[in-house]
């Protein structure tokens, strides 16, 4: 007999009181559901690829712990989730709504019940594309946190960066050229047939300041800066390989954590591997094995792997006036290539 036991309530991810039934007259009701994608057994659909979502939200949360006593397992604690579907506002009606936690209530059962004030969150909207005046394309605007407020009323509040990419005057070099806080993605944009590439906002966390509303406790804050962002070429095989680009995020180099009011200040700089080579690019235009061509893309297989740091990870500190180089991983060879890679100064 095990001692303990977790249990997980669902409940459907539906706005309306009744939720009984999901059909097509009743799809507006799951804003996040994508009835399209729904094919019954042997029915005549569109569907031209597996689709992966629930129809379901987790509602509760409930522990117990085994009682020899009773012989029966006794409540010990429980979790009340409260959703709620945030609007970006991007098309005027629900079908791009997004699921978010609006409150998490704590219930302690050992005895007699006694609940929590609720902790609660808010958000603010942001939008994820780097939206163009002119592109005719949605922002794709959609919620990052902005307060926790906790069980005993202290509240958090966090502060991200603006979006710093902006079409027509401030966007990174090129797709392999790279040092901003956006990074390239190919999709199909407006339901194209073909993929095309596109440009997505990276929001930094710049402060995070907890205060208490009464005036009585201190208050705690904690303001971040960052250098030398990284993207990675994606190599994944489950990508084609004419959407590849540099999207995969490696990270920052530097993080500096500054904690402290007035002029009682503690500064921490973080160095950090990234779990890339140095700053490399194809030179010029090439052409692939497939015969596109392009700039800024692998040859397919022709480069081979080589083992690099986990991004992530923090740098061993290195002796003073001691300097690993980085190794040349970028001038190599490729089989029945003419194709190279130039190196840029830097460091991974």
């Amino acid at each position: 007999m095990t001692s303990g036991k977790v249990e997980f309530s669902y409940a459907e991810r539906c706005t309306a009181s009744d939720c009984s039934e999901l059909k097509d007259s009743t799809a507006p009701n799951w804003p996040d559901v994508p009835f399209d994608a729904i094919c019954a057994s042997n029915a005549d659909c569109d569907a031209t690829s597996p689709a992966f979502f629930s129809r379901k939200r987790l509602a509760k949360i409930d522990t117990y712990v085994w009682s020899a006593a009773t012989s029966a397992f006794a409540a010990v604690d429980t979790w009340e989730l409260t959703q709620q579907y945030l609007d970006g506002g991007d098309i005027g009606d629900s079908t791009d709504q997004t699921l978010t936690l609006k409150s998490l209530k704590h219930t302690g059962k050992n005895g007699t019940a006694i609940s929590l004030d609720p902790a609660t969150f808010t958000y603010d909207m942001r939008p994820n594309r780097v939206d163009g005046d002119r592109d005719d394309i949605l922002p794709l605007t959609k919620p990052r946190i902005r307060t926790v407020t906790s069980e005993t009323g202290a509240i958090t509040d966090v502060t991200l960066t603006d979006q710093e990419c902006v079409r027509g005057s401030n966007m990174p070099t090129a797709e392999d050229d790279n040092t901003k806080s956006c990074y390239p993605q190919y999709w199909h944009i407006n339901g194209a047939k073909e993929a095309s590439i596109d440009w997505f906002h990276k929001y930094r966390v710049t402060d995070v300041v907890t205060s208490d509303p009464t005036g009585h406790g201190a208050t705690m804050e904690s303001h971040y800066t960052y250098s030398a962002p990284a993207w990675h070429y994606n190599d994944s095989p489950f990508t084609p390989a004419d959407e590849r680009t540099w999207s995969i995020w490696q990270g920052y180099r530097t993080v500096t954590a500054t904690q402290g009011t007035g002029s009682n200040l503690s500064k921490v700089t973080s160095v950090y591997l990234q779990g890339t080579e140095p700053r490399c690019r194809r030179l010029g235009t090439h052409t692939r094995p497939d015969g596109d061509t392009r700039r800024g893309q692998r040859q397919g297989s022709a480069l081979p792997v080589l083992p690099l740091p986990a991004p992530g990870r923090l740098r061993p500190p290195q002796p003073a006036g001691k300097h690993s180089p980085a190794p040349d991983r970028c001038l190599r060879p490729t089989s029945g290539s003419r194709s190279r890679r130039s190196c840029a100064s830097g460091s991974h």
